[in-house]
């Protein structure tokens, strides 16, 4: 469906004096309608997610000044690895080709690496390394930009927009670490583990969030919110028993925001101890191995921080939680909920001498606003 009209229409509803980032989150861009063993696909209107994605870059570049692609760029239930990457690249290709007026970035989320084919193997926790798309492919398929800063171990970034005095934070939500269980299975996949394991909040906390210039604000993307521990702000009917370290996450951006020193230190057994209780599927003795974390960050030299939020995606939902410090926005999903209807975007207008963002929805995304 064309929908270039329509997007002319809102493209005249954003502010181009504002710092805008324009979120494509949650195509689940997809093939087919069934699956193996009959298994139909929940998601198959997202065959028409590809030619949306490439309808916004049309009328958005070049006049937001960030094209984010948000994760689960695919739906990734698929038994071939090679198919995959092939998913994969078009996707990829086609959002980072063009003119490139915009700044363009992308994450994943947890369907791109195909740690869903459990799904078809009956069991979401028989995985295999080989079925899986590695995080070092994606490194080497996503482009790199030359003043962004890198994470050479994660698809994380950070990237300083000097004429907005804005430093944007891309973190990859979706690095569980790479143990394998006692049957050689990945122990923990992908696409039902969440969470951030050492050497990405070490990077975080002394690269990303460090050497902030006083007069910059700060925002974070990543594709999975971080847990609430009454699960109103979640989905899924998930108890947040595979989500790690998201209590780090928020301790790190309280010490940034207020300028003061964080020290944490979770082994892998209290981790283990704190899952075990826990209803997760098929508990295991090695669950907790690879996600302890060890950091002592001292943010009272560099003094309190402007901090606008965490904007994710994943839920297939709006929400805005307030934690205190800081919000956590979620953004609709990208594919349409009906083949006649139209797909969800999200542009986040950042207005930084009134401290106000609007969020300006396309389709079945929503207007909302907040003042941070």
């Amino acid at each position: 469906m064309d929908i270039h009209d329509e997007l002319d229409t809102y493209k005249n509803k954003l502010d181009n004096s504002k710092f805008n980032i324009s979120v494509f989150t949650d195509g689940h861009y997809d093939i087919r309608d069934t699956y193996f063993a009959e298994m139909n696909s929940n998601y198959t209107t997202g065959r028409l997610s590809d030619s949306y994605m490439q309808q916004f870059i049309d009328v958005l570049d070049g006049f937001t000044d960030v094209l984010h692609l948000n994760g689960d760029n695919i739906n990734g239930v698929i038994d071939n690895q090679r198919s995959g990457m092939a998913q994969n690249q078009y996707i990829l290709r086609k959002w980072f080709t063009g003119k490139n007026k915009s700044y363009r970035s992308a994450i994943i989320g947890n369907h791109d690496d195909l740690s869903p084919i459990g799904i078809l193997k009956g069991n979401a926790t028989s995985t295999s390394i080989s079925d899986v798309i590695d995080e070092s492919w994606f490194r080497a398929n996503i482009p790199q930009e030359p003043s962004t800063h890198y994470d050479n171990d994660s698809l994380s970034f950070y990237k300083d927009f000097d004429a907005y005095k804005i430093r944007l934070i891309a973190l990859d939500t979706e690095e569980p670490p790479t143990t394998l269980d006692r049957n050689g299975h990945v122990l923990y996949p992908r696409w039902v583990w969440h969470g951030l394991t050492n050497k990405t909040l070490f990077w975080l906390s002394y690269k990303a969030l460090m050497g902030v210039p006083s007069d910059y604000t700060t925002l974070i993307v990543t594709h999975c919110p971080l847990w609430f521990s009454d699960g109103l702000d979640y989905q899924w009917n998930d108890t947040g028993s595979r989500m790690i370290n998201f209590d780090v996450l928020r301790e790190l951006l309280n010490g940034f925001i207020t300028g003061q020193s964080v020290s944490i230190n979770k082994s892998d057994k209290s981790i283990h101890d704190w899952l075990d209780p826990l209803p997760v599927t098929r508990r295991n003795e090695l669950y907790g191995v690879g996600w302890g974390v060890k950091l002592n960050i001292d943010f009272s030299k560099q003094g309190n921080r402007s901090f606008i939020g965490v904007f994710s995606g994943h839920t297939h939902k709006e929400a805005i939680a307030d934690l205190g410090t800081f919000k956590n926005i979620q953004l609709q999903h990208g594919f349409p909920n009906s083949q006649s209807g139209l797909p969800g975007l999200t542009t986040i207008s950042i207005d930084t001498s009134s401290r106000l963002v609007n969020l300006v929805g396309f389709g079945i995304a929503t207007d909302r606003s907040f003042k941070y």
